[in-house]
């Protein structure tokens, strides 16, 4: 039998987090991580073209590419050269420019969430997999859930954004502006979080091909929203200093913060999973704790009555 088998699972919440960093790597985390790193780059700049666009000549409510372009900047710190750069050469997209954008980002994603289901799957040790075309059927619903959350997230943070500036205008002298602008800062963060866990729950809950329940699905979300915030913060102050690569690798330095964020956000994903794993694992075994003593406590008392 492989040590695998033998090995305990963890018994205490600080063991959880051991555990599951443990986990990725003998699921091979890392690798999975890189594959899937690579083909977001190919998705990135088409979803945020297709996003600008349905959200201005669809929704047509208000100009929100500075929106998009700052919600976008706050999930990828790294990607700002990069993705400044391109869309200022496609500030009015033409259709075969926006045709090839939803290619690209349905045959990039497609393959982000197929190499997403694959490592959820290994964590959970699902022996089998979904057929190809299920697959593609679950990776596509993903995308489009996701494309529809992103787009809510730019509208309700284009909002938030409006309702502070209006704030600003009626606050004379009420309220310190340092206090209000923590205030705004705080809803934002709050805000924030709360989509990534969503976000994160969903995956955990949706993605594998077996029964996740909605609590572990949502504790591991909690965990990766927490250490995804975290990174997001040291990453974003971390990134003047990628300039430094740009003097080494010139206009591919952005492209190389723009990948390790990536790189960090997908092992994010995936400890948060594992974090659900093991935390289902170390349920079972106390359920099975509960029915030994339970059996051995009646056992007892069958024993006794037979005595007595």
């Amino acid at each position: 039998m492989s040590k695998e088998t033998h090995r305990r699972p963890a018994t205490g919440v600080g063991r959880l987090f051991v555990e599951a960093l443990r986990s990725i790597f003998e699921k091979e985390g890392p690798t999975t991580a890189g594959a899937i790193a690579y083909f977001s780059l190919f998705s990135i700049l088409p979803a945020m073209i297709l996003i600008i666009t349905v959200c201005e000549h669809v929704l047509g409510v208000f100009d929100l590419r500075n929106t998009v372009i700052h919600k976008v900047l706050e999930v990828f710190p790294g990607a700002r050269p990069v993705i400044l750069e391109n869309l200022s050469d496609l500030a009015t997209p033409s259709w075969t420019v926006l045709f090839i954008s939803l290619l690209t980002f349905l045959w990039s994603s497609s393959w982000v969430f197929m190499f997403v289901e694959s490592a959820l799957n290994k964590a959970w040790r699902v022996t089998q997999s979904r057929t190809f075309w299920r697959s593609r059927m679950m990776a596509l619903g993903m995308i489009i859930l996701c494309f529809i959350m992103l787009a809510g997230s730019i509208l309700l943070t284009g909002t938030i954004a409006s309702v502070r500036a209006m704030t600003y205008r009626l606050n004379t002298g009420i309220m310190p502006e340092s206090v209000l602008s923590l205030f705004w800062q705080l809803v934002l963060a709050i805000t924030g979080f709360f989509l990534n866990l969503v976000v994160f729950t969903l995956v955990y809950k949706i993605v594998p091909n077996t029964r996740v329940r909605f609590l572990e699905a949502l504790t591991g979300a909690l965990v990766a929203s927490a250490f995804w915030q975290l990174s997001n913060y040291i990453f974003a102050w971390y990134t003047p200093y990628f300039l430094q690569h740009q003097k080494l690798y010139g206009s591919l330095g952005a492209v190389i913060g723009l990948l390790t964020w990536v790189y960090i956000s997908t092992l994010i994903l995936l400890y948060g999973a594992h974090f659900s794993v093991n935390m289902h694992r170390l349920k079972a075994i106390e359920k099975r704790k509960l029915a030994i003593k339970l059996r051995s406590t009646h056992l007892r008392s069958a024993l006794q009555n037979v005595k007595d």
